[in-house]
């Protein structure tokens, strides 16, 4: 069944997978700026979410982020503010989404890449009929550290601004799908 959900002041929804996967499946009101929702997966990159086929996610200037582990976005995510992949100081913690099938993500401000200076690596990957647009793509948001992040175009689309590295070290891999300056 789906479930909403509605978050605010100062309040982060934390959504973990310790082992196994675990499921997203339902619509996610965030009322302030101060509230997020945070995907994370603390026992490493073998655990999996998934966002399921009616994730909503609608944010007033709140933060979608996750520290630690892979992400497939199947569903629907709408941001007005930014979403950041790779948020931990940990330099052991990786951080990779797929959005796959014929998932959207929209947001009005950046995807960033590593976060932190500590963060060793972070991914964003677009397949198959998906389409993910923001107003820019950083694929290292911080001036400072080793990480790299990876950003992988395989089919779907890709609408963005502008794509950028503050630092570290930045990948794009365009391997199929369409590219759309916006």
């Amino acid at each position: 069944s789906t479930r909403t959900v509605s978050i605010n002041n100062n309040r982060s929804l934390y959504v973990n997978a310790t082992s196994g996967t675990a499921t997203w499946n339902g619509n996610l009101n965030v009322g302030n700026s101060a509230a997020a929702l945070r995907l994370t997966c603390t026992s490493g990159s073998g655990a999996v979410l998934v966002l399921g086929s009616s994730a909503i996610y609608n944010g007033a200037s709140s933060i979608l982020y996750s520290d630690n582990g892979d992400i497939a976005v199947d569903g629907t995510i709408n941001s007005v503010s930014q979403i950041q992949i790779g948020r931990t100081s940990t330099s052991t913690k990786t951080s990779s989404w797929v959005a796959r099938n014929s998932a959207s993500i929209t947001t009005a401000g950046g995807i960033n890449l590593i976060n932190t200076a500590g963060q060793s690596s972070s991914s964003l990957t677009v397949q198959d009929s998906a389409n993910v647009s923001a107003l820019a793509l950083n694929l290292y948001n911080v001036a400072t550290g080793t990480g790299t992040g990876t950003a992988n175009l395989d089919g779907g689309t890709l609408t963005v601004g502008s794509i950028t590295k503050s630092g570290g070290n930045g990948v794009f891999n365009f391997n199929g799908g369409t590219l759309k300056a916006s």
